[in-house]
């Protein structure tokens, strides 16, 4: 287990798992949360300024949270504190394959809760070709090794 002591604040790590979108996928994803053409119609999609249905916004932040769940070891989060700053840089296709990259850039132990932590952080999904398609940040609340037992 990995405890807010345990965070860099400056160091990025890339998740250990990768997501392969598949056109079924995004399609069914977009069906589903996103119901608009660019995600649910090929045929209308290729007559768009992406030439082929693309993943949602939505689908990219569920693939960005599931690759985030991909360490071997577990980090002792108790919760999140909220997201922000959702950017798309460029659209992620059918066969695309995703990694993402986490990057801690503040933390602070807690003044309201004793024995966690607040770790701010930022996340980035890229493609095969290492170009960044999306990214957000957020902060999370983090147990203290000294204060394992609080949750």
């Amino acid at each position: 287990m990995k405890y807010f002591e345990d965070a860099e604040v400056g160091k990025a790590t890339i998740f250990p798992g990768r997501y392969t979108l598949t056109e079924d996928n995004i399609i069914e994803m977009g069906r589903e949360w996103d119901p608009i053409p660019i995600h649910t119609d090929k045929d209308a999609a290729r007559d768009t300024i992406f030439g082929d249905i693309v993943a949602s916004t939505v689908h990219l932040f569920a693939i960005a949270t599931k690759l985030s769940r991909s360490y071997k070891e577990e980090w002792a989060v108790v919760s999140s504190l909220g997201m922000k700053e959702f950017k798309n840089h460029a659209p992620a296709y059918s066969g695309f394959v995703l990694e993402g990259r986490n990057t801690f850039t503040a933390k602070r132990e807690s003044s309201s809760r004793p024995g966690m932590g607040v770790i701010d952080y930022k996340c980035e999904l890229f493609n095969q070709d290492n170009e960044i398609l999306f990214e957000f940040s957020g902060a999370a609340l983090y147990r203290l090794k000294a204060g394992n037992d609080a949750v």
